[in-house]
């Protein structure tokens, strides 16, 4: 919980070092306890999952698509106890998987595109759904 707190206090430091006039000293206090809780929730479902090693994040890629140049940058790479790979996206606000489904066009391509540029090729990919009122990984 320590690490929590202290990890949350940087964060709000950051943020209200750029944004100085929109949290109240008390809005400042009710958003740290409502960020701690919900990132202690969030490691209590990580520690749920088998065992695996974070190799990276926030880690940029180039894709080409019918002559077309892009980057992007993957939130998350997880090595799984198999030694496969697993990309994970955070989202706060709606993510389906059901929107990668090859149907006349991919409502959301990014992590499928993804999956198939990394090298070696990704195994597995997942939105981690990280809101107060529900937490999980889609994928």
């Amino acid at each position: 919980r320590q690490r929590v707190a202290a990890a949350v206090d940087r964060a709000l430091e950051r943020f209200t070092a750029r944004y100085r006039l929109l949290l109240s000293p008390r809005g400042r206090e009710l958003e740290h306890r409502r960020t701690a809780l919900v990132v202690e929730r969030w490691l209590a479902l990580e520690a749920e999952r088998e065992d695996f090693a974070v190799l990276g994040h926030e880690h940029k890629i180039r894709m080409a698509f019918a002559g077309l140049s892009l980057e992007g940058k993957i939130d998350r790479i997880d090595r799984l106890p198999d030694g496969g790979s697993l990309l994970i996206d955070y989202k706060t606000g709606m993510a389906r998987k059901g929107d990668w489904l090859p149907v006349q066009r991919i409502v959301d391509p990014q992590l499928p595109a993804y999956a198939v540029t990394v090298e070696p090729p990704a195994d597995g990919i997942a939105f981690a759904r990280i809101r107060p009122e529900r937490l999980e990984f889609a994928g």
